[in-house]
């Protein structure tokens, strides 16, 4: 089996978004399962063992590529979404099978209708399982009226005919959000982030005093020693 992870916001191996992707990663290829990490083309630093990351997706989902006051916005979510057909139309179809998986860890109103529409074009019968993650707010992914239209839009192109699409948010709270918007339900999925345990400090050992005569200074004795009898 084989695990495709596509971060097109994922730039080094520090960020929230890198550290999501990576722990997905490094729990899948602990369980002996082959996993890609498609990323920003940007992307710079190093992989988990058994894990391979390729820059490749030519656009972040938050860039700003036009400045008309008017029309930059729908401009930008145009040239978003072609930017990502163009990468995604890349990916030779021999890639994945249908025993594969393919997971969006942050789907945003700006390249929704690209994935969407990438993975409707897959034959039902040859599609890999098709997971994407909302991990954005409404309130903040539509602060405008457009970016309520482009998440509208977004959902209308996952109710297409063509594979099933799980959708999944960032937690129970967004899943209840997403899930009115979706007209069905949206599974929440945590964030996965599960970093590297940090070592145990050395026990100290608790000691207990001693009751001394008066002027006497109190001996020292480990916890769990018989107090002696004065």
């Amino acid at each position: 089996m084989t695990l495709m992870i596509l971060d097109p916001d994922m730039l080094d191996a520090g960020g929230a978004t890198a550290a999501e992707a990576l722990a997905i990663a490094r729990e899948a290829a602990a369980r002996g399962v082959l996993v890609t990490i498609l990323a920003a083309r940007d992307y710079a630093g190093a992989a988990p063992e058994g894990v391979r990351v390729v820059p490749f997706f030519t656009q972040r989902s938050d860039a700003t590529l036009h400045d008309d006051p008017v029309t930059g916005r729908f401009d930008d979510f145009c040239s978003l979404n072609d930017a990502l057909a163009d990468d995604l139309a890349r990916l030779p179809r021999g890639e994945t099978r249908a025993a594969d998986a393919v997971f969006v860890p942050r789907a945003t109103v700006n390249q929704l209708i690209g994935f969407a529409t990438w993975m409707k074009g897959f034959s039902t019968l040859d599609a890999p399982q098709f997971f994407l993650r909302f991990a954005t707010p409404i309130a903040k992914a539509t602060t405008d009226p457009l970016g309520a239209l482009f998440l509208r839009l977004g959902f209308r192109a996952l109710e297409q005919d063509g594979p099933e699409i799980v959708l999944g948010a960032a937690g129970r709270a967004l899943a209840q959000e997403y899930s009115p918007l979706a007209g069905r339900t949206v599974t929440a999925m945590p964030l996965p982030i599960c970093p590297e345990p940090a070592p145990h400090p050395a026990r100290r050992t608790r000691r207990a005093a001693i009751v001394a005569p008066t002027g006497a200074p109190a001996a020292k004795v480990p916890t769990g020693a018989p107090a002696a009898k004065v």
